[in-house]
């Protein structure tokens, strides 16, 4: 992730998707809550016989199964992404903080693009380059554990999908 992308991202799409994971999930489970009440529990106590019995009792367990299914899917798209949301932002807000005190250390950062950036004394400040290195070094390091977030949440829903194939 480039520090020009994460710095300046707007996370609203994803707050409405985890908005809108939350509401399937919601929905979800009552669909669940009744499949299992309304349906197997019902067909459990049914007196049938013959076929009617072989065919309709596996069929409405298997559905009230993978609705079962569904829901669970959705409950953890809804953590991965509420969590992946939550997780940029406070990389975002920590990394608007460094560069802030940065600047307060006469330090510039600039994205040089293709996921590199600079820390460079403004004005020809006289700044140690210990201090310049310990910058350039909390910045690489959020970057990083910021990628590494979208990336394990890229992965995580991924491999949700497939399962659910």
């Amino acid at each position: 992730m480039d520090l020009d992308v994460l710095l300046h991202a707007k996370f609203k799409k994803l707050g409405e998707a985890v908005t809108d994971w939350r509401q399937m999930r919601d929905k979800l489970k009552t669909l669940a809550d009744d499949a299992k009440t309304q349906l197997t529990d019902r067909a459990a106590r049914a007196d049938w016989s013959g076929e009617n019995s072989k065919v309709t009792r596996p069929f409405i367990d298997k559905t009230a199964g993978e609705i079962a299914d569904m829901r669970w899917q959705a409950e953890t798209i809804y953590n991965i992404l509420k969590d992946t949301c939550a997780e940029l932002t406070g990389y975002r807000d920590q990394l608007q903080f460094t560069i802030a005190e940065a600047d307060w250390q006469h330090l510039r950062v600039r994205d040089t693009g293709h996921g590199s950036f600079r820390v460079e004394p403004k004005d020809g400040a006289d700044v140690s380059q210990p201090t310049i290195d310990g910058f350039a070094e909390d910045i690489r390091q959020l970057l990083s554990d910021a990628n590494t977030g979208f990336n394990n949440a890229s992965t995580d829903v991924h491999e949700i999908i497939k399962a659910g194939d």
